[in-house]
């Protein structure tokens, strides 16, 4: 089970809380895979077209080791419980609750410059529970 919501901390700053139930643990060879893909709208969000930014279904660990460890853990060192590591993730992954209180993300590990719109990131979930997430944010300008 997974249980999102973004929250108002300030003055157009939002922050993530919520969490992941896992109920089995993930292991190196195990069937568990992701796949990620990228939309954009530049008016609304009913005319997304996608991005050719995409994640090609690979396992749980090889996104770990890579674009989480890269552009996502240090948001979530002081946040959460999620998994925090020097160099690789050493499996498995325990099943636990995992959660998020009040995580916010600085710009390190993303792109420098992204275009104003709506943009929806598809995340999907391979292996004893297959499952989607779809998140939808909006990018804007702030004087």
């Amino acid at each position: 089970m997974m249980d999102f919501k973004a929250e108002r901390v300030g003055r157009g700053l939002h922050a993530l809380s919520g969490k992941i139930v896992l109920n089995f643990d993930i292991n190196e060879g195990d069937s568990n895979e992701l796949e990620v893909q990228l939309f954009r709208s530049a008016k609304n969000m009913n005319d997304f077209r996608i991005l050719p930014l995409k994640i090609y279904r690979t396992h749980l660990f090889n996104i770990l080791n890579t674009f989480y460890k890269d552009a996502a853990m240090a948001n979530f060192k002081n946040c959460s419980n999620l998994p925090q590591f020097k160099k690789f993730f050493e499996p498995p992954l325990k099943s636990d609750t995992y959660y998020m209180d009040r995580c916010l993300f600085d710009e390190s590990g993303f792109p420098n410059y992204v275009v104003e719109g709506f943009y929806k990131v598809m995340v999907r979930g391979y292996g004893p529970a297959e499952w989607t997430m779809v998140l939808i944010s909006q990018i804007e300008t702030i004087f």
